[in-house]
């Protein structure tokens, strides 16, 4: 029981890291972008990169909190998942 806790564990820590690397590379692009588009020097200005670092902060917390209910809905499904006939429909488990 106890090995099995661990991993559990281990998971939503890996799934906690991927939500947080994820939403955070895509600010990065997002803010990238913005300087592509806006010049650096706008970027440079103090309110401007204040803005920038809180929109990193709050998509960072939001990939965080999102990444782990999806990973307790693949834990909990798991391998359960309804599968399709010939047709394409979806019939529930027996």
């Amino acid at each position: 029981m106890g090995r099995r806790r661990a991993t559990r564990a281990y998971s939503y820590l890996a799934a906690t890291l991927f939500g947080l690397t994820a939403t955070l590379l895509t600010g990065l692009l997002w803010t990238g972008r913005f300087i592509q588009v806006w010049s650096l020097e706008l970027a440079a200005v103090r309110m401007t990169g204040l803005l920038i670092l809180v929109v990193l902060g709050f998509t960072a917390v939001s990939g965080v909190l999102a990444a782990v209910p999806f990973m307790y809905l693949r834990r909990r499904v798991g391998g359960r998942l309804p599968s399709r006939n010939e047709d394409g429909r979806i019939e529930p488990e027996r």
